[in-house]
């Protein structure tokens, strides 16, 4: 299957985020599709330490970077527990509980690989300038990547 065109799902964008913020998607979403949670912060040391939902789904803390200014995270989920709705919340717990204006944005993405190998690697690395690199990631264990 190829990978699809990622659909927005749900987000949220608040000034007063201490140690979790909870959200509900805008929109249903479609059963057996990975999503995918991005967020971004105004400090650098408060990234995702944990998600939950009320359909009981597993997620995974992706990764996590800072850029010396702020907070990236990517966490994702399969939705074995069931496909979300709007009637059901998203909790996210931070790594800290410090006051900090946190966005994040909820997107569904069809194509992609389930199970726990399917995150394959990362990498990730901080500074300024315009030829920045995060270095190699190493050999990447599925074939077609």
């Amino acid at each position: 299957m190829p990978i699809g065109v990622p659909t927005q799902r749900g987000s949220f964008g608040l000034a007063t985020q201490a140690g979790t913020t909870v959200f509900s998607p805008a929109s249903n979403c479609t059963a057996g599709v990975k999503l995918i949670l991005s967020t971004c912060g105004q400090n650098q040391s408060k990234v995702i330490s944990s998600v939950a939902d009320t359909k009981g789904n597993t997620w995974v803390v992706n990764a996590t970077a800072n850029d010396g200014t702020r907070g990236l995270s990517f966490a994702s989920t399969d939705q074995g527990g069931g496909a979300l709705t709007t009637g059901d919340t998203v909790t996210i717990t931070w790594s800290t509980a410090s006051t900090a204006t946190m966005r994040g944005v909820l997107e569904e993405q069809s194509g992609l690989l389930s199970g726990s190998g399917a995150f394959d690697k990362s990498a990730s690395g901080s500074g300024t300038g315009t030829a920045l690199s995060v270095g190699p990631t190493g050999t990447l264990a599925q074939a077609d990547e």
